[in-house]
């Protein structure tokens, strides 16, 4: 998949929850020159988290620019996932893996309304991508669980 995409990236100091957003410029995996390690990032469609934004708006997150807690994930900017609702979150993706466990190998899912062709986009999937992406959260969430910390979500 082509196109825009947001980033999942697991934190361990809590220290420096408000710190770090703010010292992100265009480059994620780097905060003050410092490497993000590939264990603890990964990228997910910008189609993907729009399909899924409605069960994601049932999670409590945190937004760092507004200083407030809100309903999912914010679209453009920063969003803060803090371990009191880990939980949460991580029941909600091995949902979402339990049922894509049985989808075909390839798939579409029906994406927004497009008011220029009349007709609702169509986003093509193939599971096995899929199932990875979910996995690769269910383990930066596990590591908060196991090890604190926290995960930013680093919007388009």
């Amino acid at each position: 998949m082509q196109g825009l995409k947001h980033n999942i990236v697991y934190r361990k100091d809590e220290n420096l929850i408000i710190y770090e957003w703010k010292k992100i410029k265009f480059n994620p995996l780097s905060i003050d020159n410092t490497n993000i390690l590939e264990e603890d990032f990964f990228e997910i469609h910008d189609d993907i988290l729009r399909y899924f934004n409605d069960y994601f708006n049932w999670i409590k997150m945190y937004n760092p620019s507004k200083k407030e807690q809100i309903n999912g994930f914010c679209y453009w900017g920063i969003t803060i996932i803090k371990n009191e609702n880990i939980k949460e979150l991580k029941n909600l993706i091995n949902s979402l893996i339990n049922i894509f466990l049985n989808s075909p190998d390839n798939f579409t899912l029906t994406g927004y309304y497009n008011l220029k062709n009349k007709i609702y986009d169509k986003i093509n999937i193939n599971r096995n991508k899929l199932l990875e992406i979910l996995n690769k959260f269910i383990l930066l969430i596990e590591k908060v669980i196991n090890n604190g910390g926290y995960i930013l979500h680093y919007g388009i």
